[in-house]
């Protein structure tokens, strides 16, 4: 599946093993339920963490295609998904809020550029490319042809269902697809069934679904123990101990 939003968390806590495993579950039930809502599908959701102060990675995958769902074209829908993405992260660090962390533990909350990104900065080179192109010489745009088929070949890699694929080729010319052969014998049969890409289809939001309170995040004690705010930060903890 295409990764559709990646949020990065660097909060201020230092946790052990069980605590870790909590913080995971916490954090993979509140990215899941929101992810699943803004994007219309049931999304694959994986979260990374590290030890020392909590470093987490957030990732969310899904169908590009059915993501953009109501937004029109797949070119504004692209765009519209990386600004779903910054919601994702702001969703997640309220969240935290909202469930009884200090502000103060959220050292650093950023949404990282994933695929939506690679699609937006490439249709952006096709522009620039065609407002340039009676000022450039047959060498250079043949040059630069080429370098964007090679992104888009890139791309077309990435993407996991056969409705993704066809919606970003239906976006370029002819001139920047990557062969039709390539496509076949590199890309295709990685590509998911399309009863899996139907099983991931779920009732479109309504704005009331994304303004209700969402379910507590801190079922567990452990959950509670690691992630509320039991006592000085890590940093003001460490100062005095010097």
């Amino acid at each position: 599946m295409s990764n559709l939003a990646i949020v990065y968390l660097h909060l201020d806590f230092d946790l052990s093993y069980d605590d870790f495993e909590a913080t995971r579950e916490y954090l993979t039930n509140v990215a899941g339920r929101y992810s699943s809502i803004i994007y219309r599908q049931n999304s694959n959701v994986r979260v990374e963490l590290r030890d020392g102060s909590v470093k987490a990675w957030i990732l969310v995958a899904g169908s590009i295609y059915v993501a953009i769902g109501q937004y029109g074209s797949f070119r504004s829908g692209v765009d519209q998904i990386i600004k779903d993405a910054k919601s994702v992260k702001e969703y997640i660090t309220d969240t935290l809020v909202k469930d009884g962390v200090d502000e103060s533990r959220v050292i650093e909350a950023k949404r990282n550029r994933c695929l939506p990104d690679k699609i937006r900065r490439l249709f952006l080179r096709i522009d620039r490319f065609e407002e340039r192109i009676d000022d450039m010489s047959p060498a250079e745009k043949a040059r630069e042809a080429e370098l964007i088929t090679r992104a888009a070949a890139g791309i077309s890699y990435e993407l996991d269902y056969q409705e993704d694929l066809n919606q970003f080729l239906s976006c370029l010319d002819d001139l920047f697809k990557p062969s039709p052969e390539s496509l076949k014998l590199r890309y295709r049969p990685a590509i998911r069934k399309e009863e899996d890409f139907m099983d991931r289809l779920v009732v479109p939001y309504t704005a009331d679904e994304l303004t209700i309170e969402p379910p507590r995040g801190f079922e567990s004690s452990s959950a509670n123990k690691a992630l509320q705010l039991t006592s000085a930060p890590l940093a003001l903890r460490n100062r005095n101990c010097n």
